[in-house]
């Protein structure tokens, strides 16, 4: 079991400032999109600058995080990198659905675009509706889902949900996983995920992590390539097959999406150090506190997205 005193993350910046290169290049996306919303004359007076205003926070991911230089070049690897950016804020549902609106809407007036949007709003895990706060899976439906997997022999779907609700990695990071990383993490005690922002954390091991990890190991044998891609078949399009067979195979009423195993993992978490932390003597304040404190860290929000956590940890604050 996970105690605090062995609950010890390193957590090293990366860099979350925008470049005068990144900003260069997103000045130049601007500049095409406003030659283009010069034409465009659908839709009522307020809906066009609220679509465009989506596209361009769109095009500020792509520039920081791509370096894409022409929105014709802009493709579904990029929105789904940008949707997942903002799922992992705890964005709500009707913002990520009218993003994705005005996104939609005025990539189709880019009569030369090189690529199609192809990708819906479940592949890219926007949850049903908003009036269900508490996004974590229940006992049944992690089991559920797990045996659809191994029956259908989809184990990119059981490794990336038994990885994300052992260690709470983001969908991304499961496909980043390879058989080197995941020995690594069993001979040292903990995982070091490289994840948002390049903000460096190392998830320390509980007996269930060690498990998942030794399956994982001993899937598809050794070798230094990410285990969970389908051979050449590029990265998001297996996240959105993820997404897909979620999609799929949950309940007629069921809102779960991959992204809510991270939710599930804060919240174990949460109850499980703040049981420590009691059982230490500590008052229930600062007991709860310290326990926030650690899921907060393991999440690798850092300490300007409490706020974030906050609502990962709606169910039990």
């Amino acid at each position: 079991m996970l105690i605090a005193d062995n609950f010890l993350y390193i957590i090293l910046k990366g860099v979350f400032a925008v470049t005068d290169k990144d900003l260069a290049i997103y000045n130049n996306l601007k500049i095409q999109i406003d030659k283009l919303y010069r034409h465009i004359n659908q839709l009522s007076i307020n809906s066009r600058p609220a679509y465009k205003s989506a596209f361009l926070r769109l095009c500020k991911h792509v520039a920081k995080e791509f370096k894409v230089q022409n929105i014709r070049n802009i493709n579904d690897k990029h929105v789904y990198s940008y949707i997942s950016d903002k799922i992992d804020d705890a964005c709500t549902a009707s913002y990520l659905k009218s993003e994705m609106s005005g996104i939609r809407f005025i990539y189709d007036q880019i009569g030369d675009a090189r690529y199609r949007l192809k990708t819906n709003n479940d592949e890219l895990g926007i949850p049903e509706r908003d009036n269900i706060k508490d996004r974590t899976w229940t006992d049944s439906e992690v089991k559920n889902m797990l045996k659809i997997a191994l029956v259908e022999k989809r184990y990119d779907v059981y490794f990336s949900i038994a990885l994300s609700k052992a260690l709470g990695t983001r969908l991304h990071e499961c496909f980043r996983m390879t058989h080197p990383m995941a020995r690594k993490a069993l001979k040292q005690g903990f995982l070091r995920i490289k994840g948002k922002g390049g903000l460096i954390r190392n998830i320390p091991l509980t007996d269930q992590a060690r498990n998942v990890l030794r399956q994982f190991i001993s899937y598809k044998g050794r070798g230094n390539s990410r285990i969970l891609n389908d051979g050449d078949k590029k990265t998001h399009l297996c996240m959105a097959a993820v997404q897909r067979f979620i999609a799929k195979h949950r309940s007629t009423d069921g809102t779960i999406t991959h992204h809510g195993l991270r939710h599930t993992y804060a919240v174990d978490l949460y109850n499980r150090q703040l049981e420590y932390y009691l059982s230490r003597g500590l008052s229930t304040d600062k007991a709860k506190a310290r326990a926030f404190q650690d899921v907060n860290v393991a999440l690798g929000h850092g300490k300007d997205r409490k706020d974030v956590t906050r609502r990962y940890l709606c169910s039990v604050l």
